[in-house]
């Protein structure tokens, strides 16, 4: 099987809604023939390419991947607490406290060869590699304090 020798370029895009920031990252990696040599090669900058990616061509072939991974999440917090004095060093306090958090997060990733429509790429089990998490918590608190 021939080694393959190239670049892997990686490109990141991450918007942060509410902090008006955008971070953008893009990366080129240079690709190792093989992993005996990038022991050996003093100060370079190189990576060997998975077991299971050796023997691509992609100048014949090219394989464009992308993924997508958008979260959103709102959080609600609610306090209430009241202290009643009584006596010269006396108190009585009570207070509520909820703290209500949703979060989603949609996950994908898709590849598209030259000449191709963009779909989605199968995950170790055959399934489509996308996913979709929707987590909630719900934290209610009371308290009742006198002394």
């Amino acid at each position: 099987m021939p080694a393959v020798v190239g670049d892997i370029r990686q490109d990141e895009v991450e918007e942060i809604e509410g902090a008006n920031a955008k971070a953008v990252h893009a990366q080129r990696i240079k690709v190792c023939p093989e992993p005996e040599l990038q022991n050996r090669k003093a100060g370079g900058q190189c990576q060997s390419l998975p077991p299971w990616v050796k023997g691509v061509d992609q100048e014949e072939n090219p394989l464009l991947q992308r993924s997508s991974n958008v979260e959103n999440q709102t959080n609600w917090l609610v306090q209430s607490d009241y202290v009643h004095p009584f006596g010269e060093e006396g108190k009585f306090e009570a207070g509520v406290r909820l703290n209500m958090r949703a979060v989603n997060n949609d996950y994908l990733v898709e590849e598209r060869r030259e000449g191709e429509e963009w779909r989605l790429v199968d995950g170790p089990t055959g399934d489509p590699f996308d996913d979709a998490v929707v987590y909630t918590e719900n934290i209610y608190a009371a308290y009742f304090l006198a002394g």
